[in-house]
C-alpha cells in the first residue's frame, strides 16, 4: 500500500504512528493492529490543525513534562543514595553476624559494639534489622542445602545453634 502526501508533514505522522504503535504494544503484540488503526487517524487529524497552532500547545506541554521529569529524577537519585547507605549497613551487619557464627573467629565486645552501631544507624528497629539479616542468612543457607551436589544433604542448623557456638555439630 503506497500513498503520496503533498505539501505536509503527514508522512512523518504516519511513520511516527508506526513507531509509537510498536512502543505502545511492546508487551502485547496482538494489540498492534488495533492501536495502529487508532493512531493513524489521530495523526492525520493533527495534520489539519496546522504546525504553528500545534506547537503553541505542544511546546509548553513538553516543557512542563520535562521540568516534572527533572524533579522526579532528582528525587529518585536522592532516594537511591539512601538505599545504598542502608544496603551498606545490612552488608556490615551480615559480615559481623557471619564472623559471630564462625567458631574460628573471635567475637568480642568491639564486634558487638560495631553490630549495635550498624543496627542503630538503620532506619529499622535495632532488633528487627538484626533478625531480618539473620533470616536472610538462614534463607541463603537453606538455598545452599537444596543445591547440595555431593549428596551429603548437610544442614547448616538453626540460628540458635550457631549463636550458642555449637556450629561444628550443625555443619554436616
Amino acid at each position: 500500500m503506497a500513498f503520496a502526501v503533498d505539501g505536509g508533514w503527514a508522512e512523518y505522522v504516519v511513520v511516527g504512528a508506526v513507531g509509537l504503535t510498536r512502543v505502545l504494544t511492546a508487551e502485547h503484540r496482538n494489540r498492534c493492529r488495533a492501536i495502529h488503526l487508532g493512531m493513524c487517524p489521530l495523526g492525520y487529524g493533527l495534520n489539519f490543525v496546522g504546525f504553528t497552532t500545534l506547537m503553541t500547545y505542544v511546546c509548553p506541554a513538553l516543557r512542563y513534562i520535562g521540568m516534572f521529569l527533572a524533579v522526579v529524577l532528582g528525587a529518585a537519585w536522592w532516594h537511591r543514595s539512601r538505599i545504598e547507605k542502608e544496603t551498606g549497613r545490612r552488608v556490615g551487619i551480615r559480615d559481623i553476624l557471619t564472623a559471630r557464627d564462625d567458631p574460628r573467629q573471635e567475637f568480642g565486645a568491639d564486634e558487638e559494639a560495631e553490630l549495635q552501631q550498624h543496627a542503630s544507624d538503620s532506619n529499622i528497629d535495632d532488633e528487627a534489622i538484626v533478625d531480618a539479616v539473620e533470616d536472610d542468612m538462614d534463607d541463603d543457607d537453606s538455598d545452599d542445602d537444596r543445591g547440595d551436589t555431593d549428596g551429603s544433604g548437610g544442614s547448616s542448623g538453626s540460628k540458635d545453634a550457631r549463636r550458642d557456638g555449637d556450629v561444628a555439630s550443625t555443619r554436616g
